[in-house]
């Protein structure tokens, strides 16, 4: 059963270090290409690990570092993927500088710390942060399901990287149940073929993707490079938008203004996302909805409309998520914006 384990890790690092070099040398210049660089890395620490307990203590912590930074690491890649991230938020920093602290501390402890009251501190805690981590990544991978236009990333969004995250929670959530206690030599197999199966398909995934895919490209603009069925389907889009200002509609989804239009659903997506270089349909639709919403915020005449009011009839179902968009778009809140434009008018 040993070798096997020796076999399936082999595999496993030897992909990961194949995607690795590849990665940095086609997407060196990238804040998503080095991120998944650290993805790979820190899983080839992680299948390395149990295979250098004889190494010097430098050298396990250093690799035990890496393999603890997995799912810290795959969080930033699924922002960076999913959300356009370009830096690692502060806030995971911090997180996993606290759990990789209290991980090496549990080693270099050794086995004294198993029966003191430093166990949930020094086991516990640092497995449920990667728990967290890890379904954090999924509740980003969720997020935009449906709304998402780049089709690279929607197709890791659907299928691979659900069952990786699913994967990592069972990795640590087993990790927790045996706590202490030495993991099975058939367990250790089982873990080693499962990562070796899914680094390979990831990287099958990912090597088909393009650039374009990774990052928000500028759109063209309109009218040029396109077919004429394309720009025909892109007039019925902008007339649909900008005078029968289907936006208003709260409920309105890419299914349903593809039903609208006429216009195939995958068809649709690409020519949003192609033609106007918009990556998420809720960030198309904000467009036209914060910039209606602006045109009245701006109007004297309905100053003592509420603010509710003019987001509703713009298409928002609530507040948050107008206060959200509109200050992402405008540097302000809503009520910030009515204010500083109607003193600018009267001062005028």
């Amino acid at each position: 059963m040993y070798e096997f384990d020796v076999l399936f890790r082999g595999m496993a690092i030897g992909v990961n270090l194949t995607l690795l070099i590849f990665v940095l040398s086609r997407y060196h210049r990238l804040y998503i290409g080095w991120v998944l660089a650290g993805v790979s890395a820190c899983l080839c620490a992680y299948l390395i690990g149990p295979m250098i307990w004889q190494s010097t203590a430098l050298i396990r912590f250093i690799v035990q570092i890496f393999a603890e930074s997995v799912p810290l690491l795959f969080l930033w890649f699924a922002l960076a993927i999913f959300e356009d991230h370009q830096r690692p938020p502060a806030w995971s920093l911090w997180i996993g500088l606290a759990y990789i602290s209290m991980a090496l501390l549990r080693t270099w402890l050794g086995a004294d710390y198993a029966t003191s009251w430093l166990t949930p501190a020094l086991f516990i805690a640092p497995q449920l942060t990667k728990l967290a981590l890890v379904l954090w990544a999924l509740a980003v991978i969720a997020r935009h399901w449906r709304t998402d236009l780049v089709q690279g990333r929607r197709m890791l969004r659907k299928v691979l990287l659900p069952v990786i995250s699913a994967y990592m929670g069972i990795v640590v959530v087993a990790e927790l149940s045996l706590a202490t206690i030495a993991a099975p030599q058939w367990l250790d197999t089982l873990n080693s073929l499962g990562v070796a199966l899914l680094t390979m398909t990831y990287a099958h995934f990912f090597l088909r993707m393009d650039q374009q895919d990774l990052l928000p490209q500028p759109a063209a603009p309109a009218g040029t490079g396109l077919e004429t069925a394309d720009q025909l389907e892109l007039d019925k889009l902008q007339q649909a938008m900008q005078e029968d200002c289907l936006y208003r509609d709260m409920a309105l989804t890419i299914r349903s203004l593809a039903e609208t239009l006429a216009i195939p659903e995958h068809r649709l997506r690409p020519l949003i996302n192609g033609a106007l270089g918009y990556r998420n349909f809720t960030d198309y639709l904000n467009r036209y909805r914060a910039a209606e919403a602006a045109s009245r915020l701006r109007d004297p005449a309905l100053a003592r409309t509420p603010v509710l009011t003019i987001a509703m009839d713009a298409g928002y179902r609530s507040m948050t998520t107008f206060n959200k968009a509109f200050k992402s778009i405008e540097g302000m809140t809503p009520r910030e914006y009515r204010l500083q434009t109607l003193d600018t008018v009267k001062k005028t």
